[in-house]
């Protein structure tokens, strides 16, 4: 197969151990895209795996296990993963978007039961603390 690049007329002056050379490059350079998408892939699945491993608990413990309200729980902590992974959100991020995120899941379900200010409050901070090790977690993980 002829890459593009090979039909240039700059390409087609070099030597032919300096061609062979720059098409182990090419090859080196789509291969090492090939791993970045892959681990954008893996790093956006984990990102949603722990928000609904975070949301959904919490959700439950806070509401109850009423179908509709789990399905919400679920679809906002997925967006929430999604949205950790795409900003590539840290210690500060994480939470923040997390706490807002419960937040507002929570409040459709508040009227019926406002008497539990205290109790939402304390499971948004929870999932702020969790979400800030979470944070920490995606920043040391680009280290290693």
């Amino acid at each position: 197969m002829l890459d593009p690049r090979e039909l240039s007329p700059g390409f087609q002056e070099l030597p032919l151990e300096v061609q062979s050379l720059v098409r182990e490059g090419w090859q080196a350079d789509d291969e090492r895209d090939r791993q970045l998408v892959l681990l954008r892939v893996a790093d956006r699945k984990l990102a949603i795996l722990h928000a609904l491993l975070l949301f959904v608990p919490v959700h439950a413990l806070v509401q109850g296990l009423a179908p509709l309200p789990m399905a919400c729980a679920a679809v906002v902590s997925a967006a929430v993963g999604e949205s950790w992974s795409r900003f590539h959100s840290g210690q500060v991020a994480t939470p923040a978007i997390a706490a807002v995120a419960f937040l507002l899941l929570e409040l459709p379900w508040f009227p019926s039961n406002p008497f539990r200010i205290l109790g939402l409050l304390a499971a948004t901070g929870f999932v702020a603390m969790c979400a800030a090790y979470l944070g920490l977690r995606r920043e040391l993980r680009i280290m290693e």
